[in-house]
C-alpha cells in the first residue's frame, strides 16, 4: 500500500472516531446536566425545555407535559403518587418536558 493510500485510510477512521465522540459529548453532556438546570417547588406551572428530573423534597407532580403539549402523567405513571428525594423521571429520547406543575416538593428539571 502506497503512503498516501495509508493516510487516506487513517483520515478517514479518524473521521469516523470524530463522529462517535461527538454524539458521546452530547449524551454526557445532557445526562451531567451541562446544559443547565432550574429548581422548582411552589405550585404554579414552571416551563422550559427538560429532559429529566430529579426529586429534590418529597414531590407530588400534578401536571407534566411534552413539546406539543400533551399530557405525559400517564405514560410516566406519575398519577397520583408522591415520588422520594432522589428519584429520577426521565423521557424517551426526543420527548422534552415543556411544562411541570407541583402541589408539594421541589424538583430540579435539567435542560435538554
Amino acid at each position: 500500500m502506497e503512503t498516501h493510500d495509508i493516510l487516506r485510510e487513517q483520515s478517514k477512521k479518524l473521521r469516523q472516531i470524530e463522529s462517535q465522540l461527538c454524539c458521546i459529548n452530547a449524551s454526557v453532556t445532557a445526562e451531567a446536566g451541562m446544559n443547565g438546570s432550574k429548581v422548582i417547588s411552589g405550585t404554579s406551572p414552571v416551563t422550559g425545555s427538560f429532559q429529566y428530573f430529579v426529586v429534590n423534597a418529597s414531590a407530588v407532580v400534578t401536571a407534566i407535559l411534552d413539546q406539543s403539549g400533551n399530557s405525559l402523567m400517564t405514560s410516566l405513571s406519575l398519577s397520583g403518587i408522591t415520588l422520594a428525594p432522589t428519584m429520577k423521571i426521565s423521557v424517551p429520547k426526543g420527548t422534552t418536558i415543556s411544562s411541570i406543575t407541583l402541589s408539594s416538593g421541589s424538583v430540579i428539571a435539567y435542560n435538554a
